[in-house]
C-alpha cells in the first residue's frame, strides 16, 4: 500500500496595506490560483469596517484578524473552509502577533503570524511576548512560523527548526 501524504498549502506575505480596496481582486485571484489552505498576511492596515467588507469577499475562508489601524500594522490568518482543518483556538496578542491552534489529520499545529515592529525597543518587547508561544510550547505541537520571525529570531539568538 502506498502511503498518502497530507499537505497543507501555506501562503505568507507582507501586503503593505490592504486598506486600498483596489488591491483586493488581485489578492483573491492569487489565493484562488494557488489553492491556499492557510494564509498569513502582515501589515494589512484595515479598519474594522474594511475587515467586515473583506470577509464578505472571502466566503471560502474563515478569517482571524489582529487589528491595526488604517495607517499601520494589522495582521490576519485565514483558513480555507471545508478542507479538514479544524481551528481549535485563536489568540490575537496585539496588532503584531497572533496564532491559531489547528488540527489537521490528527496532528496539532500552532501557526504563528508575526509582523515585528521596526523600532528596536518595541521589537524586543514583541519578541518577549512571542517567547512563550515559540519556546515554552515548542514540544507540544508542530509549528509554522510566518512573517519576519525566522530572520529576527536568529538575530537575538533563538533557533527555529525548519519544516521545509
Amino acid at each position: 500500500m502506498i502511503p498518502f501524504i497530507f499537505m497543507l498549502m501555506l501562503l505568507t506575505f507582507n501586503s503593505n496595506g490592504l486598506h486600498n480596496q483596489q488591491k483586493w481582486p488581485k489578492f483573491w485571484q492569487t489565493i484562488k490560483s494557488n489553492v491556499t489552505d492557510i494564509i498569513a498576511v502582515q501589515e494589512t492596515h484595515l479598519t474594522t469596517e474594511q475587515e467586515y467588507a473583506f470577509k464578505l469577499h472571502a466566503q471560502s475562508y474563515e478569517i482571524f484578524f489582529s487589528h491595526g489601524t488604517s495607517q499601520t500594522t494589522g495582521i490576519f490568518l485565514a483558513v480555507r473552509r471545508n478542507h479538514g482543518i479544524h481551528v481549535v483556538h485563536h489568540v490575537a496578542i496585539n496588532a503584531h502577533i497572533q496564532f491559531l491552534d489547528v488540527t489537521y489529520n490528527e496532528t496539532n499545529y500552532r501557526i504563528i503570524n508575526l509582523y515585528a515592529p521596526t523600532a528596536v525597543d518595541r521589537r524586543k518587547q514583541c519578541y518577549a511576548e512571542l517567547q512563550c508561544l515559540v519556546i515554552e510550547d515548542y514540544y507540544r505541537r508542530s509549528q509554522f512560523h510566518s512573517g519576519s520571525i525566522r530572520q529576527n529570531l536568529k538575530q537575538i539568538g533563538w533557533y527555529i527548526e525548519r519544516f521545509e
